[in-house]
């Protein structure tokens, strides 16, 4: 229990430092925006928020990941995390939908979701998006 709340503090801490530094850049490129350069807008935990509370046809520009229980249920704070091959992008939460959505670029990903309070497990150690689908639903089930 202690090595993997120790597991999850270092986590959470790595994530803070990332989003802090990725924070710095995106106002940087906010502020070439106001000096009339063009900049590429990357998917931050903001965006991503505002992405979610859009309608689902908007949802269809970027990947949804949707994660839900037994029952269908939709499961909040789920980490979900992007992969090409052996590369991962870093895991992002869950909202209270149990949807995550990441604006990246198109691609055969893998999709891995943890569920650090130990509540919940993945029936299957990585999931793929259909052919052609950029929507997944991940069930998960309890620990025990």
């Amino acid at each position: 229990m202690k090595t993997k709340l120790l597991t999850f503090i270092v986590l959470l801490c790595a994530v803070l430092i990332l989003t802090t530094a990725f924070c710095a850049c995106e106002n940087k490129n906010d502020s070439d925006e106001d000096n009339g350069n063009e900049t590429t807008a990357s998917a931050t935990a903001e965006s991503t928020t505002e992405a979610t509370e859009e309608s689902t046809e908007a949802a269809i520009n970027g990947y949804k990941v949707t994660v839900v229980n037994q029952d269908n249920a939709p499961i909040a704070d789920v980490y979900v995390q992007m992969c090409v091959g052996e590369t991962c992008m870093l895991p992002m939460p869950t909202d209270a939908n149990g949807v995550i959505i990441f604006e990246y670029d198109e691609n055969s990903y893998t999709v891995k979701a943890t569920d650090y309070s130990g509540t919940y497990v993945t029936e299957q150690a990585e999931y793929t998006f259909a052919d052609g689908s950029k929507e997944l639903v991940i069930k998960m089930k309890p620990a025990n």
